[in-house]
């Protein structure tokens, strides 16, 4: 079994040091990662991520469900929870 999982259609918007990068995304236990180099950083909220010099602008997780900034952390919703969710 994979430690991350990939968001299908998933893709954030990453900076460091004045460069943007486009990443792919994944989740693990409900946090929100993003391909970094060789490794993952997690996002976190306003912007910020596991890595002190790397900040996160866009997120998207296409159709694959939603997203949400909790406390300090970015929290991913499968999209077939979400429908559950409203459902109730």
């Amino acid at each position: 079994m994979p430690f991350m999982t990939i968001i299908e259609g998933g893709v954030s918007l990453l900076y460091c040091n004045g460069v943007f990068r486009q990443a792919n995304l994944y989740h693990r236990n409900g946090d929100v990662y993003a391909k970094w180099g060789a490794g993952f950083v997690r996002l976190g909220a306003g912007g910020a991520t596991s890595h002190p010099n790397v900040k996160w602008r866009e997120v998207d997780t296409g159709n694959a469900g939603m997203w949400r900034e909790n406390i300090h952390r970015v929290e991913f919703i499968p999209a077939a929870t979400h429908i559950e969710m409203v459902a109730a």
